[in-house]
């Protein structure tokens, strides 16, 4: 439909690096995925990533769902299960709300802003 969109839910990991850590959303080609990837990531590092922002930024095409959706798609990941610190935070119950909430609060505000 015409207001579709995809939201892809992920843990990242970078095993080499355990220091990382942060939620990231990532988009595909499609406009406006841009602008909601962009939102979602200022609502993620606002609530959840303290101090630790990051950029949205579009995906590379090795991500079959994300260069084979038709609608404006972002993945969204929560944090890194590399980090020992943040991967107890995504164990938690009580965080998973948090994260999930967060993701919510940034695609209503896209909603809204696009009317």
């Amino acid at each position: 439909t015409d207001n579709a969109v995809l939201i892809s839910i992920h843990q990242n990991c970078l095993p080499g690096h355990p220091g990382v850590r942060g939620a990231q959303v990532f988009y595909n080609a499609v406009e406006p995925s841009q602008r909601l990837a962009q939102t979602v990531q200022q609502a993620l590092n606002s609530g959840v990533n303290e101090g630790r922002d990051k950029a949205a930024k579009p995906i590379g095409d090795g991500v079959y769902l994300m260069s084979h959706t038709t609608c404006p798609a972002i993945l969204v990941e929560c944090g890194f299960l590399s980090n020992p610190e943040e991967a107890a935070l995504l164990e938690s119950e009580e965080y998973q709300q948090k994260v999930a909430f967060t993701i919510f609060s940034g695609l209503n505000q896209y909603l809204e802003e696009r009317g």
